[in-house]
């Protein structure tokens, strides 16, 4: 895979040679990536906030460490996330998300305060823009409050709690960072990932139970009709909802690429696709949230279809 190494808005130069490049992107958050080089010659154009292009996702240096072994070879090792980490660069004291207002319309205007256009100069970020619209409908079930947060704190809570995404994009010829919403699309039905289709190599299935909660109580109020010995209770902070309690069920894979199903064009983040294993007779619709690209002397691609559960195991 070609990378594009820009500062600022201006091509520095290409790699076309690494020992390995290993980047996680993710529907929401800003997945990392790491990139060994042997090769130094390049080193001068690879510092501190400079950014990679690979394909169609932008990177930003976060890390760059270099080392020495026994006999004398010098590796260079760069690492950091997806520029949508730039979103961390601005705090809010308080956010409310309503329900009247859809949730693209509010957070559009969340990046407007902070970035495009807020009351302190200084907190204006040049060359930042926001996508057009989308027209997605989705509103908020509740009005609740987020406090004390970075810009990208709030998107993944509030797109997290919507099952929306998000995206900083970046393009130099144009001298632009825009931002938009993501809204994945239902191909439960069309697109099936199973060993016995050819396109999973192995996976891993987490089944979570353990903090699941199916009736809660704010304010005086319960909200959830479970009884008897399914009721599992939980008091809901403010700007928790029992969605927050759900079981949790993922599924980590090592995908094919495959002519059936191609990567980016039948499917991609945000996409809720099925999978099935026959073996665990587990059949599941779950979006995918993150993938996972390895590049080195062999490729492959880690799918993560829902939300990644940390286990024990």
């Amino acid at each position: 895979m070609k990378l594009d190494i820009f500062q600022g808005f201006q091509l520095k130069t290409m790699l076309f040679d690494y020992d390995s490049f290993q980047f996680r992107r993710m529907f929401r958050g800003a997945g990392s990536f790491s990139l060994t080089l042997n090769d130094l010659t390049e080193k001068e154009n690879l510092m501190e906030d400079t950014i990679i292009i690979a394909r169609n996702d932008a990177w930003i240096i976060e890390n760059v460490h270099g080392y020495k072994n026994i006999r004398g070879e010098m590796t260079l090792e760069l690492s950091g996330r997806h520029i949508n980490a730039i979103l961390e660069r601005r705090v809010v004291e308080s956010f409310t998300v309503n329900t009247t207002d859809t949730i693209e319309t509010q957070l559009r205007q969340l990046i407007t305060d902070n970035f495009i256009s807020p009351t302190m100069a200084a907190r204006k970020m040049e060359h930042f823009y926001l996508a057009q619209a989308k027209g997605i409908q989705k509103k908020a079930t509740t009005t609740y409050t987020l406090e004390k947060m970075s810009v990208l704190e709030i998107l993944n809570r509030v797109c997290g709690y919507s099952g929306l995404g998000y995206r900083l994009n970046f393009y130099p010829e144009e001298q632009r960072f825009v931002f938009e919403i993501l809204e994945g699309r239902d191909l439960s039905d069309q697109v099936f990932f199973s060993e016995e289709y050819g396109n999973v190599s192995e996976a891993e299935v987490y089944r979570e139970s353990e903090n699941y909660r199916n009736a809660g109580l704010k304010d005086g109020v319960w909200t959830g009709t479970a009884a008897g010995l399914d009721r599992r209770e939980v008091i809901l902070g403010d700007d928790e909802t029992l969605s927050d309690y759900g079981r949790l069920i993922s599924v980590d894979g090592m995908v094919l690429d495959t002519e059936q199903f191609i990567y980016l064009e039948d499917w991609d983040l945000g996409d809720t696709v099925s999978y099935l294993d026959k073996t665990l007779g587990f059949f599941v619709e779950n979006p995918i949230l993150e993938i996972q690209e390895t590049y080195e002397k062999e490729v492959t691609m880690e799918v993560t279809f829902g939300e990644r559960v940390p286990t024990i195991f």
